[in-house]
């Protein structure tokens, strides 16, 4: 095998092809050898743009199979969900599977999927739905004496920021907090609390996994990422008890997952290949949420006046909510109520701003393809084979696009031009028919996680030796998504006191 760019392109891609396109000196495609193939880098919005149009002579299906490949799927598996349902779905199903009742352009299961997560995840009502339940589960976790030994590292009696005298303070991880929160809610709120029964160490073994997963994805044997996969197979174990359960006793199971897998039993697929293909849907749903929530609540804790308007803006979402001093209920039935979902993703402007700078700057996501015909891109001549990637970072650095100090992190940029994130180039979610059809659930999750908090808690900044430092992007480890910090931030969660109130 050809090694040309790789060992560059998996250390740092961001690296190498910022020193190509300095080299070329334009924003035309250029092609660079990764494990042996030639793969075209697109910079150009336009370019994007024409590669997210051309479904005839670009697939994506190759790179969804690679990853489950990577999960270990079998080969039947793969192949029935690209097959013809026509052909594959087994007789004692044909009648009710919606791969035949309803798929009036006979689309093979990868592609059908997409219309169900549409109907699950942008439809208000059951959007809504969801996001009631999730945070319902949210307040159940932050409250006071449920707050998980997974990330709060100590208690004490302190003094912190928020004036609170001798209020108890815990101190936390601020990376295992966004982990393990966004995990347990997001698991819960799609799998209930059976798959917690059934599989104990689930939430356990699939943070252990997540946390390197992008060995898995680089497809790194299990000699050299033995805890990795390990993790992952305890995983995948738990969700095949899961499944193996009567549909009773899952009731709990979001509609979108329960069609998933019925249709996916319907074409015969294995048990554990089922499982295999939810576990990469979760690990979709979560790997990317938690480190934006990371990045979220480390700008506020390291920009005091910033954290206080978005603060404002949440109490407002909150005006009739029940008082922050509910924190130390150990139920959720006094603290669970919710904030003014309109207000709270239609009239918080700072939080906007941090919420959509957070998904620019520490987004390393790619639009990926593979040239099915020969065709051209900006000129560039792609043939069959050739594997096509365009960075979106490269478009949310660009100081054409975002301005000068495109590489800073700057949240009012988004107050001062409303239209900014609607702009060509901005494409944290992707876009064209792979468009992510999780992107208001993503949100919103992210938006209700740091309402509740500090709607709960106020949280300070843990004294770091050498002085308070806002983390930077860790570029010794690939991301394939949301980007990891280069250390922690441990800050103090403490119970807000009731408007008035004097230290208690």
């Amino acid at each position: 095998m050809l090694v040309g760019h790789t060992l560059s392109f998996v250390r740092n891609p961001e690296t190498l092809i910022n020193n190509a396109f300095r080299f070329f000196g334009s924003n035309d495609p250029f092609a660079i050898v990764v494990a042996g193939r030639r793969t075209v880098i697109i910079r150009n919005v336009q370019d994007v743009a024409a590669l997210w149009r051309n479904t005839e002579d670009l697939s994506i299906d190759p790179f969804v199979t690679g990853v489950f490949n990577s999960f270990g799927m079998s080969s039947i598996g793969k192949f029935k969900l690209l097959a013809n349902p026509q052909e594959e779905v087994l007789d004692e199903f044909r009648a009710k599977s919606l791969l035949l009742q309803a798929n009036p352009h006979n689309k093979p299961f990868k592609d059908l999927e997409r219309e169900w997560y549409v109907a699950q995840l942008l439809a208000p009502e059951p959007l809504q739905m969801l996001l009631d339940k999730y945070n319902e589960i949210l307040n159940e976790s932050l409250a006071w004496r449920r707050l998980s030994a997974a990330y709060v590292l100590s208690a004490a009696a302190a003094s912190v920021g928020g004036g609170n005298g001798g209020q108890e303070a815990k101190t936390v991880s601020l990376q295992h907090f966004c982990r393990h929160t966004v995990a347990h809610c997001s698991i819960t709120t799609f799998f209930g609390h059976k798959l917690h029964e059934v599989a104990p160490s689930f939430e356990r073994d699939y943070e252990m996994f997540e946390k390197n997963s992008w060995k898995i994805f680089y497809r790194l044997p299990p000699v050299l990422a033995k805890d990795t996969h390990r993790a992952k197979d305890r995983a995948v174990d738990g969700l095949v008890r899961y499944f193996a359960l009567p549909q009773a006793e899952r009731h709990e199971l979001a509609w979108i997952f329960h069609t998933n897998t019925a249709e996916l039993q319907a074409l015969g697929v294995p048990d554990r290949d089922i499982a295999g293909f939810i576990m990469v849907i979760i690990w979709a749903i979560n790997n990317n949420a938690h480190r934006m929530a990371f990045w979220i609540f480390a700008y506020l804790v390291h920009n005091p006046a910033y954290f206080a308007l978005v603060r404002q803006e949440i109490d407002a979402a909150f005006a009739s909510a029940p008082s922050p001093a509910l924190a130390n209920s150990s139920s959720s039935s006094s603290s669970s109520s919710k904030p003014d979902m309109d207000v709270l993703v239609s009239a918080c402007p700072h939080l906007d701003g941090v919420w959509f700078e957070a998904m620019r700057l520490y987004n390393a996501t790619s639009a990926i393809r593979e040239a099915k015909h020969a065709c051209s891109i900006g000129g560039k001549a792609i043939h069959v084979g050739d594997q096509l990637i365009a960075p979106f970072r490269q478009f949310h650095t660009n100081p054409a696009i975002f301005g000068a100090d495109a590489a800073v992190f700057r949240p009012d940029r988004f107050l001062e031009d409303k239209g900014l994130a609607r702009r060509k180039g901005y494409s944290p979610f992707g876009g064209g028919h792979t468009y992510c059809p999780g992107r208001l659930f993503a949100q919103r999750e992210i938006y209700l996680l740091v309402a509740a908090t500090l709607r709960r808690y106020d949280v300070g900044l843990v004294p770091r030796r050498g002085g308070a430092r806002m983390p930077e992007v860790d570029r010794d480890t690939p991301s394939p998504a949301a980007m990891s910090p280069d250390e922690d931030v441990l800050v103090t969660l403490t119970p807000r006191l009731p408007q008035g109130a004097g230290a208690v």
